[in-house]
Parts: C-alpha cells; sequence; structure tokens
C-alpha cells in the first residue's frame, strides 16, 4: 500500500513537473515572437575598434558620433527599420567616408568598412531600455583590424541619442513590445532566461 503512495506521488510530481515545462515553453514562444517582431523594427549600430589600445579606442567613439550624425540626414520620412534600411543603403558610400574622414582627421592611417549585416547581439541596456539578445540587422563599421572591444546600440530608431524621450520610445514600441524593454516581476525572469537561450545558441554556432 505504501509503495503504491509513493508510486501516485511519483507520478503527480511528474505530471506538474510537465505541466510546468510545457507552461514555460509556450510562454517562451509567445516571447519569441514578440522578440523576433520587436527585433525587425530596429536597426542596429555596432562599431568595432581596430584594436583596445587607448587611442584606437578614443577615435572609435568619434567614428561613432560622426556616424550617428550622417546617418541623421538620411532618416527623415523614416517610420520603420525597412525604411531606415533602405535609406541608409543608399548612402553607406557618404556614411563610410564620415568615419574615414574622422580617422584621417585624427592622425589614424588605417581604413574602415561599413556594411549592412544581420548579426548575433547580447543583451545591451541603452537609457532605461534592455534590448534583449538575439540576431538583429545592424549597421557595422569595422575600423582597421577590427580587433579591439565593440560599442552597441540602436540607431533606429535613434535610442543612441542621449536626448531620446520615454515619450518618443512608447510611442514606436508596442506595449508588449514594451514588456520585453522594460521587465518586471515574472518578464524580468523570462528575458533573462530568453538571453541565456540565445547567447548559448550563438556561442555553439560559432557566432559570438
Amino acid at each position: 500500500m505504501e509503495k503504491n503512495i509513493k508510486h501516485s506521488k511519483r507520478l503527480e510530481l511528474l505530471c506538474v513537473g510537465f505541466l510546468a515545462l510545457c507552461l514555460v515553453l509556450v510562454s517562451l514562444a509567445d516571447q519569441a515572437r514578440t522578440v523576433s517582431a520587436l527585433q525587425s523594427r530596429v536597426l542596429r549600430l555596432h562599431v568595432i575598434a581596430n584594436s583596445d589600445a587607448e587611442a584606437d579606442q578614443a577615435v572609435k567613439l568619434l567614428v561613432r558620433d560622426a556616424v550617428l550624425r550622417a546617418a541623421a540626414d538620411f532618416f527623415d520620412g523614416s517610420v520603420t527599420a525597412d525604411d531606415a534600411e533602405a535609406r541608409l543603403s543608399e548612402h553607406l558610400d557618404t556614411i563610410n567616408g564620415a568615419a574615414a574622414d574622422t580617422l584621417r582627421a585624427n592622425g589614424m592611417d588605417y581604413g574602415v568598412k561599413t556594411e549592412i549585416v544581420t548579426e548575433d547581439f547580447p543583451a545591451r541596456q541603452y537609457n532605461d531600455l534592455t534590448l534583449p539578445a538575439g540576431r538583429y540587422k545592424a549597421v557595422r563599421v569595422v575600423l582597421g583590424e577590427g580587433a579591439g572591444h565593440n560599442w552597441w546600440c540602436v540607431m533606429f530608431p535613434p535610442l543612441c541619442l542621449p536626448a531620446v524621450t520615454q515619450e518618443a520610445e512608447e510611442a514606436y514600441f508596442t506595449d508588449d513590445e514594451m514588456k520585453i524593454l522594460k521587465p518586471e516581476g515574472s518578464f524580468a525572469v523570462r528575458v533573462k532566461v530568453w538571453d541565456w537561450v540565445c547567447d548559448l545558441w550563438a556561442y555553439f554556432s560559432g557566432n559570438r
């Protein structure tokens, strides 16, 4: 009799565990759809320094500023990330030129390569928003050997700019996306699990 009771309890625990796993998977599936939509609505900026030398790291930030200023000239009328990407694609030479001019003006003798790519990003916080890990379209600017630390941000919408307001953020992103960008309570745990899964996938796929 006692043996049957123990067996019954084990089954109950297994059922509870299975249901909990199902709920987690369903929750992550819903989150995956929201994150996927979010990823399609932003265009990121990825600047890679020539090296970790102090001068190379300093000029990386100057190039960042020059690229953001140049890109802002082409965002007029852009309401989606696809619009922004299309406009930037037409003017990549201009943006690359702004980066190259900045390098020359600061005495750097190495070149720069600017392209629009899709790549894996870790989770990053910008002001009070945390963009989840995953694959995003990005304007990638590689300085010289590209062997130094990165600088990441969101080019469109212009979250890199310190003047961006909370009202502008909330006007661009949906309520569900804002729950991902500003996670609280159980959402914060779900976002951390999502970031962990994405980082693990990127590591084993060789993309990070």
